[in-house]
């Protein structure tokens, strides 16, 4: 399950703005789907801090991604 949080508060701990919640969601699903899809990662994003040749480890079993309902 992918989510945006419970609270509106949570947003400014991280440095982010709760108006813009929607856009960040979409875009970290982005990311978390490339990152399950692709060995090596380059990544550059509206919200978060670049990616140059980032390998995320464990790898989804048998390469295959989680279903992620949305």
């Amino acid at each position: 399950m992918l989510g945006r949080g419970n609270t509106g508060p949570v947003y400014p701990w991280f440095g982010q703005d709760i108006r813009q919640g929607i856009p960040l969601a979409i875009e970290n699903y982005a990311l978390l789907n490339q990152l399950w899809r692709q060995e090596t990662v380059d990544w550059k994003g509206r919200f978060r801090t670049p990616l140059q040749g980032f390998t995320s480890t464990p790898r989804p079993l048998d390469d295959v991604p989680p279903f992620v309902w949305h």
